[in-house]
């Protein structure tokens, strides 16, 4: 069942999205969207800002009879997970924010605020909590128990907080993401450009290590722990990422798609379109594709924007050097399949089998299942995929993709009639089964295309509205209609 108020901050518009809410003006505020703590995974200092929670009535709805804490809304504080099955870490939050349980929160006043948050993520809290609460349970009366003797490292944890900001927002699924890490690096080839990335993510982790150690002796020394604890920590305990090639190359890739739909652009820092008004004037250097849709096919069948390869090789002469094309394309091959491309498979045939099969499910899997570009999908035989951006989404959108299709099926038929040229001319057995295979695979497709096609009839005949408020559950099965149109989450 949905929750009506609570939603992924990707989900929704990004205008309704209040990040700056404070104590004092939060009741001026109605009908938005705010961040909510609710826990997540192992992480220290900052992060885990995935949640958004439905400001509507100046928050009436989602108290009890009495305003209850009303009088910590919205301000800064520290956060931790309520059940953690590993360690336990804490992370500052600034104003703007509304939690609950699952993501407790901790107040004081600003000149205490990181001295707490220091003591909190050290080995010296870990320890005593395994003593006051030996359960995987962090409540907040854990918290309050714990003996605090004040120090003055208010600017060690600042430097913490700082750089697990900087690792969180190098990633799209933060609000304040800016735009992939490799074009910050003023380097003239992808590689370079992994490398350098790869570098100062090794400096970031570093320089996290050296100062959570620091504050674990100073803790330690603090609380006379010399003889139960030592300050040295495994790499396991450092939360922030150091750079890998396959997971940080699909980022680069989700990027490009990015682009390609015009949620992100060359021209501009973060976020430029995620619902609203639509303005051209963002976008010169790498334009989106005009009618929110692209093509993933498992050859090239237009040279023109409706082909993914045709687009991203657009897309890496603009961030890199032109010379450093094929260098780029084969970089990104060897990472996604190594052995394959070892093997003499093209390039362009790795990237572009990756789109078709695997781009999706990525996709889906970070952002949680509520991902932010649909997957159109005729069927097992993958006779028509392409992709859409759900913030551009429109009631003509339906009727723009079975013109897609309309276009693809003669374009299918070519090839079809080519390679039976071909089978005719052969003389080869080997040969002539290659062509009887391709020749089969496209008679399936088509076949599927066919019936596809009787679903995107029949749905363009009764479009819907998306309201993105509903979020992407409600609307993933609100555009399907009951119909397979679309891969599932």
């Amino acid at each position: 069942m949905r929750n009506y108020y609570l939603r992924k901050w990707y989900e929704i518009e990004n205008h309704v999205l209040k990040l700056n809410l404070n104590n004092d003006n939060y009741r001026t505020y109605n009908n938005i969207w705010v961040p909510y703590n609710k826990g997540g995974t192992y992480r220290k200092w900052y992060g885990n800002n995935d949640f958004v929670l439905r400001w509507e009535n100046y928050g009436n709805g989602l108290t009890r009879s009495r305003n209850e804490n009303n009088q910590y809304y919205f301000k800064k504080g520290i956060t931790w997970s309520f059940l953690s099955s590993t360690h336990f870490s804490c992370r500052y939050f600034p104003e703007g924010y509304l939690w609950d349980v699952s993501g407790s929160s901790y107040f004081t006043s600003s000149q205490y605020l990181n001295r707490v948050l220091g003591l909190l993520n050290s080995k010296v809290a870990k320890y005593i909590l395994d003593i006051l609460n030996p359960t995987m349970n962090y409540q907040v009366m854990n918290i309050i128990a714990l003996p605090f003797i004040d120090c003055n490292c208010e600017i060690l944890v600042k430097k913490c907080i700082n750089v697990s900001k900087q690792d969180w927002d190098a990633f799209e699924t933060s609000w304040d993401f800016k735009k992939s890490p490799f074009l910050t690096q003023n380097a003239a080839s992808l590689h370079q450009a992994y490398n350098s990335w790869s570098n100062e993510a090794l400096t970031r982790f570093n320089q996290l290590k050296s100062n959570e150690e620091e504050l674990n002796r100073i803790f330690i020394n603090l609380y006379g722990l010399q003889d139960e604890l030592t300050p040295e920590e495994d790499d396991k305990e450092v939360s922030v990422r150091k750079a890998d090639q396959v997971r940080d190359i699909k980022a680069f890739l989700s990027y490009f798609i990015g682009c390609v739909f015009g949620r992100y652009s060359l021209d501009e820092d973060g976020l430029v379109y995620a619902g609203g008004n639509w303005d051209n004037s963002k976008y010169s250097t790498f334009k989106p594709n005009k009618e929110n849709i692209i093509l993933l096919t498992d050859r090239q069948y237009f040279d023109d924007d409706r082909d993914i390869i045709v687009r991203l090789k657009e897309f890496l002469t603009k961030t890199f050097d032109p010379e450093t094309l094929t260098e780029n394309m084969d970089f990104i091959a060897q990472t996604l399949e190594p052995k394959k491309f070892e093997r003499g498979t093209s390039a362009e045939d790795i990237i572009r089998t990756y789109f078709l099969n695997d781009f999706y499910k990525d996709h889906a899997k970070i952002y949680q299942k509520r991902p932010i570009y649909w997957e159109f999908n005729s069927g097992r035989n993958k006779g028509f995929k392409a992709l859409m951006y759900l913030h551009r989404y429109n009631t003509e959108q339906l009727p723009m993709v079975r013109h897609y299709l309309h276009e693809l099926q003669p374009a299918m038929n070519d090839l079809i009639e080519v390679d039976q040229n071909l089978l005719d001319q052969e003389t080869t057995a080997s040969a002539k089964s290659k062509y009887r295979k391709t020749i089969a695979t496209l008679n399936k497709q088509m076949n599927e295309i066919m019936k596809y096609d009787q679903i995107l009839d029949h749905l363009s005949q009764s479009p819907v509205d998306l309201d993105l408020d509903d979020g992407v559950l409600v609307n993933h099965d609100k555009l399907q209609q009951g119909e397979k149109l679309l891969s599932k989450l």
